[in-house]
């Protein structure tokens, strides 16, 4: 979906970054999502793993700043280079970053979905779900 929307000209000025840190140490996570207490093996390694809400705070800062990514507050920092794209050009400003902040590839990921039409699922119920918020 995000490819979608960064692949319209109406968003060619706009950033998108899939931004994934690993757990986020945060009430939902405890919880579990369907509000079900995680089992304590899945939070001691959570706990070794995961990331407090303080730092997950300053990370999405920086990403939505920095420079590395087409932001205009952070310069780029000697010897740091420009995030490389999802789609590998200076056009459809999507990235898609690790937990060490380092751009990821998912061809592999992203082509088995494609070819499973997954992108046209996806873009559907998520018009199916927003629409009649607009």
């Amino acid at each position: 979906m995000l490819a979608r929307l960064a692949a319209e000209p109406a968003h060619q000025n706009v950033v998108f970054i899939h931004n994934h840190p690993g757990e986020a140490m945060t009430e939902i996570f405890r919880n579990g999502c369907s509000g079900k207490t995680m089992g304590p093996a899945v939070m001691h390694v959570a706990a070794k793993t995961g990331m407090s809400v303080e730092p997950l705070g300053e990370r999405s800062l920086y990403l939505v700043t920095s420079a590395q990514f087409g932001g205009k507050g952070v310069p780029l920092s000697e010897g740091v280079m420009r995030g490389l794209r999802v789609a590998r050009t200076e056009r459809f400003a999507l990235f898609c970053v690790d937990k060490q902040i380092e751009c990821i590839q998912q061809e592999y990921v992203l082509g088995q979905l494609k070819s499973r039409n997954a992108d046209e699922i996806i873009w559907e119920k998520t018009q199916e779900v927003l629409t009649p918020y607009f």
